[in-house]
C-alpha cells in the first residue's frame, strides 16, 4: 500500500470509482470510515483538523517530529487555500527537516546492512559490504561515491551515539555529516574526535549551513592536533590535480584539487584581471572572471575574452586585440594587486609552537604553511586580548604580507600595553574610526581579518566580494567618526546588503560581544556568535 494512500495526499483516495463504478480499494471504502468516507487511518486522519489554521498544525507536525502524523499534518498544510508567508517558511523548513530524517534512516538502513555483510567475511572480488553500497546506487538512481558517502555517515551514527543520535533525528544531514566525519577521522585520539563530532551536531543543530559547519570542524581538529593536521596536509597535497568534465552545450567544467592558499591566491589574481577590463565592461563579473583565467591559460585575449571557440573577442562582440599573456590592450592594464590574508600566533610565527594558521576565508593551513607565507609577505601586528581573543590594538607599521594576527603574549591583566610597539601610527582597535563614509585604509583591514565572509551565515561570500556596511545606516547630519566606526561595520554581500537596504532585513551587533542578531522581515531571528577575534 502505498504512503500517498495511507495519508490522503492531494486528493489520492478520492473515489476511484467514478462513472465506472470500480469499488474502493480494499479496506478503504466508505464503510470502514463511516458517512464521510474519509480514507485516512486512524491516527493519521488531518480531517480531524478541518478547523485548525495552519500555525496550529505546523505546532502539532513539529510536536510529533519526524514521522508519519507529522508528514500527514504538513499534506494538510499544504493543500489550505490561506497560507501566510511565515507559516510557508515553517513548512518548508518542516518537510527539509523530514527529508533529512528519511535520508538518515536510509543510511542507517544501508550501514547496518554493510556491518552484516562484513560479519559474513570477505567473498570473491568486491567485498559484500561495497557489493550492497553498488546495489543501493543502482537501486536509487545514486552514484556509487554518493551511496558510500551515505553508507560512511550512517556507519557513524551507528557507532557514535551523539553523532548518530543528532543523524537519526534530522538535525544533520549527509552532507554535513560527511563533512563533520572528514574533519574529525583524521584525529587518532577518540576523545579529540568525540569532540570535533560533538561541535559539528551542535552547530548543524543550531542551524549552521555545512560550509560554517565544516570550517569550524576543521579549525577545531587542526587546533587540537597540528602535527597530525601538517601530515595530513602534506599528504593531501601529493593528489593534487586538474580534472575536466565535458557538459552540456559545448560546455565544460574544470575542477582544481589543490593546497587551499595556493587556490586562493589563483581566484585573487583572477578577481584582479577581471577589474581590469574597467566599469564600462558589460559583461558579469563571472564571465570576466573567465575571460580572465583563459587568457592567462590559452593564450591572447582581448578585453572581451572569448566568443568559446579560443578567438578574441572585445567588449562589443568586435575582433578583440590583446597582448601575450596580458588581459587588456595597455603594458600592465589589469594587473591588478591581490592578497591573501593569514592570521597567525606570534610564537607560532616566530617557530615557537606549531598552531596552525588560518587564511581568510579559506581554512586553516599548518603552521609551516603559514611561517612560508609570511616570509614572503608584508605583516602587520594585531594584539588580542588572551583571555577572550578579542582585539585590543592594532599597528600600522607595516612588517614583511597577509596579516598576522599576534596574541598578547604572558599571563598579565587583559588589554594592551599603553603603545605596545611605541608606534605613533597605532591605534586601540575599540577606537577605529573614520573621520568619512567611507572607512579607511587601517579600519578597512581589521574589517578584512575580523570578519572573513559575509555576515549573514547562509551566505559564505568570502569578504573580498563583499560591501562594508554601515549597520546603523549613515546620518550624513551626524558626525562620521560616530558611525564609521568597527563596531558599526560588517561585511556583506552585494544581494545581502540590497536585501538589508531595500527589503528589510536588520542587522543589530553587540559592541561587546561581536555576537549579530539578524531579524528578517517575516520575523525570523537568528543569532549569530562572533568568530574568537571578533
Amino acid at each position: 500500500m502505498s504512503v500517498n494512500g495511507v495519508i490522503g495526499v492531494a486528493g489520492a483516495w478520492e473515489d476511484p470509482a467514478g462513472d465506472a463504478g470500480e469499488a474502493w480499494p480494499e479496506g478503504f471504502g466508505p464503510e470502514e470510515f463511516g458517512a464521510g468516507g474519509c480514507p485516512h487511518l486512524e491516527g493519521l486522519c488531518p480531517c480531524a483538523f478541518d478547523g485548525a489554521g495552519a500555525g496550529e498544525l505546523l505546532d502539532l507536525a513539529r510536536a510529533a517530529g519526524p514521522s508519519a502524523e507529522a508528514v500527514a499534518l504538513l499534506v494538510r498544510v499544504g493543500e489550505m487555500d490561506e497560507v501566510s508567508q511565515p507559516e510557508r517558511v515553517r513548512l518548508v523548513g518542516l518537510w527539509d527537516l523530514l527529508g533529512r530524517w528519511c535520508q538518515a534512516q536510509a543510511g542507517l538502513v544501508l550501514a547496518a546492512g554493510c556491518v552484516e555483510a562484513d560479519e559474513r567475511g570477505p567473498g570473491e572480488g568486491l567485498s559484500p559490504a561495497r557489493s550492497l553500497v553498488a546495489e543501493v546506487a543502482l537501486a536509487c538512481g545514486r552514484t556509487t561515491r554518493s551511496a558510500r558517502e551515505l553508507a560512511r555517515v550512517g556507519r557513524a551514527g551507528l557507532a557514535e551515539p551523539v553523532f548518530g543520535e543528532a543523524f537519526a533525528g534530522g538535525r544533520v544531514g549527509v552532507s554535513t555529516g560527511a563533512a563533520i566525519l572528514r574533519a574529525g577521522n583524521r584525529l587518532e585520539d577518540p576523545g579529540d574526535r568525540r569532540r570535533v563530532l560533538g561541535l559539528g551536531v551542535r552547530l548543524a543543530g543550531a542551524l549552521e549551513t555545512r560550509p560554517r559547519v565544516q570550517d569550524a570542524c576543521e579549525r577545531l581538529a587542526a587546533s587540537l592536533d597540528p602535527a597530525g593536521f601538517s601530515g595530513g596536509h602534506e599528504a593531501a597535497y601529493k593528489e593534487r590535480s586538474v580534472r575536466h568534465r565535458p557538459r552540456a552545450a559545448g560546455m565544460g567544467l574544470l575542477t582544481v584539487y589543490g593546497s587551499a592558499v595556493e587556490l586562493a591566491a589563483v581566484l585573487e589574481r583572477a578577481d584582479a584581471l577581471a577589474m581590469g577590463f574597467g566599469p564600462d565592461d558589460p559583461r558579469t563579473a563571472d564571465q570576466r572572471r573567465y575571460d580572465a583565467f583563459v587568457s592567462v591559460f590559452a593564450g591572447p585575449a582581448g578585453t572581451g575574452g572569448s566568443d568559446g571557440t579560443g578567438a578574441a573577442k572585445g567588449a562589443d562582440g568586435s575582433a578583440g586585440v590583446g597582448g601575450t599573456g596580458r588581459v587588456g590592450g595597455g603594458a600592465g592594464e589589469g594587473r591588478g594587486r591581490y592578497q591573501v590574508l593569514v592570521r597567525m600566533d606570534a610564537t607560532t610565527l616566530l617557530g615557537l609552537d606549531d598552531r596552525p594558521g588560518l587564511v581568510l576565508g579559506v581554512g586553516p593551513v599548518p603552521a609551516e604553511v603559514g611561517r612560508k607565507i609570511a616570509a614572503d609577505a608584508t605583516w602587520r601586528a594585531l594584539f588580542t586580548d588572551p583571555a577572550t581573543g578579542r582585539p585590543v590594538w592594532a599597528s600600522e607599521k607595516a612588517f614583511k604580507a597577509g596579516l598576522v594576527l599576534m596574541s598578547q603574549a604572558g599571563d598579565g591583566p587583559p588589554g594592551p600595553p599603553a603603545n605596545p610597539w611605541g608606534d605613533p601610527a597605532g591605534w586601540p582597535v575599540e577606537t577605529a574610526a573614520s573621520d568619512s563614509y567611507r572607512p579607511g585604509v587601517g579600519l578597512r583591514r581589521l574589517l578584512a581579518v575580523r570578519q572573513a565572509r559575509c555576515a549573514n551565515p547562509a551566505c559564505g561570500q568570502p569578504a573580498r566580494r563583499c560591501e562594508l556596511d554601515h549597520i546603523d545606516p549613515f546620518d550624513p547630519a551626524r558626525p562620521a567618526a560616530e558611525q564609521t566606526v568597527a563596531h558599526n561595520m560588517q561585511h556583506l554581500c552585494k544581494a545581502c546588503h540590497d536585501l538589508k537596504t531595500s527589503h528589510g532585513w536588520d542587522y543589530q551587533r553587540d559592541p561587546q560581544t561581536g555576537a549579530t542578531t539578524i531579524t528578517t522581515p517575516l520575523g525570523q531571528t537568528r543569532h549569530v556568535p562572533a568568530d574568537s577575534l571578533d
